[in-house]
């Protein structure tokens, strides 16, 4: 008798072959990374909106702010980024655990701790409290305007 091929695997993933199924998982992978660090990146950005919206003229959002001010805007952009991607990384690879599936959770874990980080970064916007504001008497016969700077 001649060798006859065994019959076609049927259901699961292994009817994909091997190097689809790894491409597949890594393509799930990705996406969900992806959906975690914009949602993460949308719900740390909006927390910031509230907490300046609430916190507004408290000494700590002024230190924060004063912080901000005097980050020159090469260490700002760099730190923008270089620290989500790479607390994501970090948190990825170091992080893994040994049970089925945890390689997926620890990378999508880390995209949203990533994108929570970049939001965070990205609500806290420099000069906040630090501007002029000019005023003008509409009754002036002059046009006048006076011109006050608030400092920190």
């Amino acid at each position: 008798l001649a060798s006859v091929p065994p019959p076609p695997p049927t259901g699961g993933r292994a009817s994909l072959g091997p190097g689809m199924a790894g491409v597949l998982g890594a393509c799930c992978t990705l996406l969900f990374s992806l959906v975690a660090a914009c949602l993460g990146a949308l719900f740390a950005c909006g927390l910031g909106a509230v907490a300046h919206d609430w916190l507004y003229g408290w000494t700590v959002m002024r230190a924060v702010s004063a912080l901000s001010s005097r980050t020159p805007e090469a260490v700002a952009t760099l730190a923008l980024l270089l620290l989500p991607p790479s607390l994501a990384a970090y948190w990825a690879r170091c992080c893994r655990g040994r049970a089925e599936g945890a390689a997926f959770g620890q990378a999508v874990l880390g995209a949203l701790l990533g994108g929570a980080l970049l939001g965070l970064l990205a609500s806290t916007p420099p000069r906040l409290y630090g501007y002029d504001v000019a005023d003008q008497d509409i009754h002036s016969t002059s046009g006048a305007k006076a011109v006050a700077t608030v400092e920190l």
